[in-house]
């Protein structure tokens, strides 16, 4: 019950994330960045921050329906897979960050804007199943008028070198994502065991790993938590020095200040609720989905089992799913 909670409330996450993405005017969309966590930095104001929650755990119905994907034709139930899912109610919150009030308006005004209700996300994972999530019976339950608050910022990393390696793991041998130069920023997330890797966010959206002896940090090294997931690898990583540049004078000493800073930032909390539905079909080779199952013709055999030759029709083809033996 717990997990299938968790589940919900992720799926909600991903889902309303995958909405903004998609149905944010492009003028909003353009200037402003949105995820799971709050801002964290300055820079990405405005923010749009989203959290979920389950509501009274699973329901029944479509979404919580364990079956068969079926067809019916010429009167006769055709079996096309089985459907898993899961569903219930939930609720959404999206903070609207930014540095002044009329940011927080245009924010509120293009969410308000969105049509919730039967946005579908569809997506095919793993190969051969569809995955679906739709938000139903979306209402806005809560929306306090916008107020300045307190935006304690996450620690900061910044780098003090040039041509920064920025990694996809805490290890030379993870693939570059990328690179950073001399004062570039990154919010600080986590770190490995031994302190030798520091976890950013973000290079062009994804997160980054950096050594630890090229970057100073706002908090001291100690207090860093390790970082939520830490990706493994058997590859084997290069020396540090062909890392970065270091500029002439820099101490690759980590540093840290004494404290994280605040900032004064305008923030108004939607809350919507509604009910998930995520469920998962079968799919056709290669992702195309089943248009029409068709009869050909039945065979009765003496011992009174049914042979059935069908074919089913995809967007440019039509396949024999079933045919008489020899």
């Amino acid at each position: 019950m717990a997990q299938e909670t968790d589940d919900i409330a992720q799926a909600t996450i991903t889902h309303v994330l995958a909405v903004l993405a998609q149905e944010l005017p492009e003028e909003i969309r353009e200037g402003t960045q949105w995820g799971a966590r709050a801002p964290g930095s300055p820079r990405r104001l405005p923010f749009i921050s989203v959290a979920a929650e389950a509501l009274n755990g699973p329901t029944t119905g479509l979404g919580r329906t364990i079956g068969l994907k079926r067809a019916r034709v010429d009167d006769t139930l055709i079996d096309l897979g089985d459907i898993t899912g899961i569903g219930g109610a939930c609720q959404f919150t999206l903070t609207l960050w930014a540095l002044a009030h009329f940011q927080v308006a245009r924010l509120r005004e293009a969410v308000l804007g969105i049509p919730w209700a039967y946005r579908e996300r569809a997506w095919e994972e793993p190969t051969g199943t569809l995955n679906r999530t739709m938000l139903l019976r979306p209402r806005l339950r809560s929306a306090p008028a916008a107020a300045p608050a307190p935006l304690v910022l996450a620690p900061q990393i910044t780098v003090r070198a040039n041509n920064l390696n920025l990694r996809a793991g805490p290890s030379t041998g993870f693939e570059r994502l990328g690179q950073a130069n001399n004062g570039d920023q990154f919010e600080l997330l986590g770190r490995n065991e031994d302190g030798s890797w520091i976890q950013g966010c973000c290079f062009e959206g994804q997160i980054v790993w950096m050594a630890a002896r090229f970057v100073e940090t706002s908090v001291p090294l100690a207090v860093i938590p390790l970082a939520e997931e830490i990706p493994t690898t058997s590859a084997t990583g290069g020396a540090l020095e062909d890392e970065g540049e270091l500029p002439p004078g820099v101490n690759t000493a980590v540093l840290a200040t004494a404290a994280v800073p605040t900032l004064t930032a305008w923030c108004q909390d939607l809350t919507f609720t509604a009910h998930l539905e995520h469920t998962r079909e079968p799919l056709v080779s290669a992702g195309e989905r089943i248009e029409e199952i068709r009869i050909i013709r039945h065979l009765r055999r003496a011992d009174g089992t049914l042979d059935t030759e069908r074919t089913r029709r995809l967007a440019d083809r039509e396949e024999v799913v079933d045919e008489f033996p020899d």
